[in-house]
């Protein structure tokens, strides 16, 4: 879009009709998930979750708060955890989703790809150091919000 600003409005339009399209589709086969078509639905609800971290934040919206409430991609990781709690773990990553046997041996030094230093980042490290920030905010509405938030991603990541 960056090569054709003066086309962006235009570009965004197309972007929102594939993702409302998109997402309509995805939320009319919730009701019929099955074993069949999980691993669909499950790469379908992950996407529409990414797309909308992708956005731009609208008037009064950021990523983590909206004027005092939860934000709309909340709503849409539960669509996720809707899909993954009803079929399990184990019907949705088999298949192409099924994890890969990991490497024979762990490389010493961090290994290259087209020339970026590619390293292993311990982000569980991290997530665990986000309840001492969060007990850092201003409000207790504030606090509340982002312990909530902090729930959601949590479990999404496995409940480090």
């Amino acid at each position: 879009m960056r090569a054709e600003s003066a086309r962006q409005d235009h570009f965004m339009k197309i972007v929102d009709g594939h993702f409302t399209i998109g997402v309509r589709q995805t939320t009319s086969l919730l009701p019929s998930l099955n074993k069949d078509n999980c691993l669909a639905l499950y790469v379908a609800t992950v996407l529409t979750c990414y797309c909308s971290f992708a956005q731009a934040p609208g008037p009064r919206q950021l990523l983590v708060i909206d004027d005092g409430y939860a934000v709309p991609w909340v709503g849409l990781l539960r669509g996720v955890r809707f899909v993954v709690e009803s079929i399990g773990v184990v019907s949705i990553f088999s298949g192409f989703l099924a994890p890969s046997a990991p490497p024979s041996s762990t490389p010493e030094e961090p290994s290259t790809l087209d020339g970026f230093q590619v390293e292993f980042v311990s982000w569980e490290e991290h997530l665990l150091e986000v309840p001492t920030l969060v007990a850092t905010a201003s409000t207790a509405i504030t606090r509340d919000i982002y312990r909530s938030t902090f729930g959601c991603l949590e479990w999404y990541f496995g409940g480090t």
